[in-house]
């Protein structure tokens, strides 16, 4: 599976700063059809770490399987762990309480999270673009 375009470029810079901090998983969040957590998903699965989407949608999506569409496939295909949240939950809690909730059950477990923000948007993601330019 190839991966190409703009989230590819933010995403080399955050997962080799994954593995350079010893991380055994990723967390990111964004809504059921994103290019971005597709893309996370895809590079994890090729790095051998484990993959956890944070997924928004609609409340009737959260309550029902959504089946197997899209990115929302691709993700599956390659093992990512995902998780549905309603629209709703996100506005009241926001995308970095959620990754923070995820991340410390994980931490729990004993695992070694990384947390990429949505869309990969964050300084370090913004040097693919300075790089491509």
């Amino acid at each position: 599976m190839q991966l190409s375009g703009n989230k590819v470029r933010k995403l080399e810079f955050l997962m080799a700063d994954t593995v350079a901090k010893g991380a055994d998983c990723i967390i990111t969040i964004g809504g059921i059809q994103s290019s971005h957590c597709r893309a996370t998903a895809v590079a994890a699965k090729y790095l051998n770490l484990d993959c956890y989407l944070i997924l928004r949608t609609s409340k009737v999506l959260v309550d029902h399987d959504p089946g197997l569409t899209g990115n929302l496939l691709v993700e599956r295909l390659v093992g990512a762990h995902v998780e549905l949240i309603s629209k709703e939950e996100y506005a009241k809690f926001g995308s970095g309480a959620l990754t923070n909730l995820l991340k410390e059950r994980l931490l729990k477990e004993g695992r070694r999270p990384y947390v990429i923000p949505v869309g990969g948007s964050n300084s370090l993601g913004t040097w693919g673009y300075i790089e491509a330019i």
